[in-house]
């Protein structure tokens, strides 16, 4: 049992992972100690001014990779848990109300199991001198009880689904989001691939020691990792938009 729960949740793992493509721009590993001695060489080839400009967008670049590697991890495990928990929910809202209703369907079956036999022998002398008006009067009113319960089960059916129903039409909500959040990261595509041009660039002129088209260079990553990280905290704040929306569905949800 311990094994089908491991695999399972190793298969769920697997196909949320699957469900979170890439958005990171950069990474704080590109930034190796021997990238970070040809800037350092580069920004002493340059005037002071340079210089200084080269290390502080550098220092500024190192900073925003490590500050967009964080938020990739906070969305991230965002999206991991608002998927088990949307997935908790759906499993939680089919068991509503099903101890009330399995208590009527057992108290129906045995108001059936009890007029049986009067209802068989109802049916035996009907339309006999046997079938007195007593007899009617008594089957009458078991028939009634059992019309009764049925109505009661009935109404409990119809209240567990106007509940469900109205659980999922708060989730629904959550496929809004997700449109959004689809756009969001496929708006993301641009400055990546801008970024990786760049980058690409920016490491040829530092071989080349070109100290002011560097410097220029440094400044257009820093540019576009700062658009990344805006469109990625959007990007968290409709994660946490759709934790509301559980949220509030588990909310709707009867204690038992």
């Amino acid at each position: 049992m311990n094994l089908n729960r491991t695999m399972a949740a190793i298969v769920l793992a697997a196909i949320l992972a699957a469900s979170v493509p890439s958005m990171v721009l950069g990474s704080s590993s590109q930034l190796t100690d021997s990238l970070k001695l040809s800037v350092e060489k580069a920004a002493a080839a340059a005037d002071a001014a340079l210089k200084s400009r080269i290390i502080a967008s550098f220092n500024e670049l190192s900073s925003l990779l490590a500050q967009e590697s964080a938020l990739d991890g906070t969305i991230k495990n965002a999206h991991y848990g608002n998927e088990e928990a949307i997935i908790a929910v759906r499993k939680q809202i089919t068991g509503i109300d099903a101890d009330k209703v399995a208590q009527l369907e057992k108290k129906l079956q045995m108001t059936k199991d009890k007029y049986k036999p009067m209802f068989v022998l109802y049916s035996s002398v009907s339309g006999t001198k046997s079938a007195t008006a007593e007899m009617r009067l008594a089957v009458q009113l078991a028939r009634e009880d059992i019309k009764l319960k049925e109505k009661q089960l009935k109404a409990a059916k119809d209240e567990k689904a106007r509940k469900i129903k109205d659980i999922r039409a708060i989730l629904a909500g959550i496929d809004s989001v997700k449109v959004q959040i689809k756009s969001a990261k496929s708006a993301l595509d641009i400055p990546k691939k801008r970024y990786s041009a760049e980058w690409s660039d920016f490491k040829q002129l530092l071989q080349k020691k070109e100290a002011k088209r560097t410097a220029d260079s440094l400044s257009v990553l820093v540019s576009l990792t700062r658009q990344a990280i805006d469109q990625k905290k959007g990007i968290h704040t409709l994660e946490l938009k759709i934790s509301g929306i559980i949220a509030k569905a588990r909310a709707q949800i009867p204690a038992k």
